[in-house]
């Protein structure tokens, strides 16, 4: 059998390396797949300059471990994609409370009450619930003591007083202007 192509004679080739780099050398050699001369070796890694995506070393920990990454990386991408639509839907409720406040009546406010007058608003607004047999909130006794005090010279820690008449004449300037809360009173 004779073949068609014919190679040349090999050739010696000498490198002059210091031991540590010869020691390097045999020992990358001996860590290679399918590498048992140094000829085979040298071979292997300007195939591995020239080609790096053709040679591949089969290491079962690198594989298992990169495996082990991808699996990490797909999770975090699914928490991200999760944080992002969190985030968007925060957005949007943090706009939408933005819009609802901007576009509360002047009229329409909210207030921090201590805790120990809370109790006793909440208290005051049962008694007067049960006694009006209809439901008085915290809200209605406050603007009930504020008109009242408003009214009231001798007891007036307001500073200035109005007269009832000058109250009456703005409720019934209110009703006027706003006969849909009153029905047919006004």
């Amino acid at each position: 059998m004779e073949d068609t192509e014919k190679r040349e004679v090999c050739q010696g080739y000498t490198i002059k390396m210091y031991p540590e780099e010869i020691a390097r050398f045999k020992r990358l050699a001996s860590e290679m797949d399918n590498v048992k001369t140094q000829r085979d070796a040298l071979n292997a890694l300007m195939d591995f300059f020239e080609n790096p995506k053709t040679v591949v070393k089969d290491n079962p920990e690198l594989i298992k471990k990169n495996q082990e990454l991808q699996e990490e990386i797909e999770e975090l991408q699914e928490t991200i994609a999760n944080l992002k639509s969190a985030l968007a839907m925060h957005q949007e409720e943090a706009d939408s409370r933005t819009k609802a406040i901007a576009n509360k009546p002047e009229n329409i406010f909210e207030v921090e009450v201590h805790p120990v007058a809370f109790h006793f608003l909440k208290g005051m607004a049962a008694h007067q619930s049960k006694h009006k047999n209809t439901e008085v909130t915290p809200g209605d006794i406050l603007v009930d003591l504020f008109l009242c005090d408003l009214q009231n010279p001798r007891a007036n820690n307001l500073p200035y007083i109005v007269t009832s008449s000058e109250v009456r004449a703005k409720l019934e300037e209110y009703k006027k202007n706003h006969p849909e809360e009153y029905g047919k009173e006004a």
